[in-house]
């Protein structure tokens, strides 16, 4: 009898000492580095929840991290806002994956990701540093949509930067009127991207002028890509590119000071829209590239329908 109760009053010091060593650890880890106002963030990481408790109370910072699904998807609600963020930066910290997140298939009456800036009136114009982190789970289908990517406009004052993306993005995408078109990264550029990668295969649909570009879609006189590497099919019925589909000086008579550089891309880019029309473009890089800078570019893949002099 004398043993077993010294072999229970062992147990009882054994399970105290593993609870108050759990203790001690969550307290360390909370010590040396979780986020800032994680019990309210936490409160908001349901699935398919935008999460803008890292801005909430917080708007005169210029620095933000993020590291959920809900939290980027809460930049895509504040920039639908309104909300610019000039002058302001955005981090990724950590890998997410917007499917598990809740922010795919089933979100959005299953049109999937609503884009970062869904138009030229609410576009994102500050600077986002992936941190060498990947997007994973990225889905759009959304037959309505003229603006879709992960970003759906990114201004003049924009930047998007060592990040990659992963999944498939098929929307309307046409140029006809104010629409962006549909990019693997971007919808419309006039800002700038560096150092990403796409793994997103994208197709633009419509009667108008659809437009698919493995990076951007539409790409205007200040876009800028530069150092990037777009592995993907694309797919359209006029404008297609395995970086971007299309290019225009939006301001004519002034020089562009944006273009493509140093950019690689392993696509196949098909364009089955309009017969044999010389309207209709597939590069490897851009499909109708115009007066478009391009420099130390290379592409690997497969470009279908029209070898245009516009196309590159």
């Amino acid at each position: 009898m004398q043993t077993k109760n010294i072999s229970k009053n062992r147990i009882g010091k054994w399970l105290f000492t593993a609870l108050l060593t759990a203790v001690f650890a969550l307290s360390a880890a909370a010590a040396i580095g979780l986020p800032k106002n994680v019990a309210q963030r936490t409160a908001h990481a349901a699935a398919g929840a935008p999460d803008t408790s890292w801005y909430d109370g917080h708007e005169s910072d210029t620095v933000f991290d993020i590291s959920t699904p809900a939290e980027l998807a809460g930049l895509a609600s504040l920039i639908t806002g309104s909300l610019s963020f000039t002058g302001k930066t955005i981090n990724l910290i950590a890998d997410i994956d917007l499917e598990i997140g809740g922010f795919g298939t089933d979100y959005n009456d299953s049109k999937g990701w609503i884009p970062i800036g869904t138009s030229t009136s609410a576009s994102f114009q500050g600077a986002f540093n992936g941190g060498g982190h990947e997007i994973s789970g990225l889905y759009i289908k959304d037959g309505g949509n003229d603006f879709a990517g992960l970003f759906g406009c990114v201004e003049d004052l924009g930047t998007v930067e060592n990040l990659s993306v992963r999944g498939t993005v098929e929307a309307r995408g046409d140029r006809m009127g104010s629409g962006g078109g549909t990019g693997g990264i971007v919808s419309l550029l006039r800002g700038s991207v560096k150092n990403c990668r796409s793994f997103v295969n994208v197709t633009a649909y419509n009667s108008g002028m659809p437009i698919a570009g493995g990076i951007a879609g539409y790409l205007s006189r200040t876009g800028k890509i530069s150092d990037c590497y777009a592995e993907c099919e694309i797919s359209t019925l006029f404008f297609g590119g395995g970086i971007a589909g299309f290019w225009y000086n939006d301001n004519p008579g002034s020089y562009p000071t944006g273009g493509i550089f140093n950019c690689m891309t392993v696509c196949k880019v098909t364009v089955t829209g309009a017969g044999t029309s010389s309207s209709c473009y597939a590069g490897g890089i851009i499909g109708n590239g115009g007066q478009c800078p391009v420099k130390d570019c290379i592409a690997l893949g497969e470009s279908l329908h029209d070898p245009a002099s516009l196309a590159i």
